[in-house]
C-alpha cells in the first residue's frame, strides 16, 4: 500500500482509486477486495468466478487483516495495531 500522504506532486504513471461509502456511523460490518494489477476486464471477472476456492480469510478485525492464498500457498497480513498479543 502506498501511503499517498507522504508523496508530494503530480503522479505521472498510471494509478487508480477507489471509494467504499461506509455511512456516517457503520456498524458489524466488513468488506474485502483484491487488487489485481496489469489484469484486464475480463481477467479479472474470471478471477471473481474462483476467488472464494482461491483466497480465505483468516482475520478480519480491527487489529490485522489475514488472508491466505490456498492456490500459491502465502499467507498476507496487514497489522492495523501493533499489539504483541495478535
Amino acid at each position: 500500500m502506498i501511503d499517498v500522504t507522504r508523496y508530494e506532486g503530480e503522479a505521472t504513471d498510471a494509478y487508480a482509486t477507489f471509494a467504499i461509502e461506509h455511512g456516517k456511523n457503520p456498524q458489524n460490518d466488513s468488506y474485502a477486495y483484491f487488487i489485481l494489477p496489469a489484469k484486464t476486464n475480463e481477467e479479472t471477472a474470471q478471477y471473481a468466478e474462483t476467488a472464494s476456492d482461491k483466497i480465505e480469510i483468516l482475520q478480519q478485525t480491527n487489529d490485522a487483516h489475514v488472508v491466505m492464498d490456498n492456490e500459491l500457498n502465502i499467507k498476507s497480513c496487514k497489522y492495523l495495531k501493533l499489539d504483541r498479543r495478535i
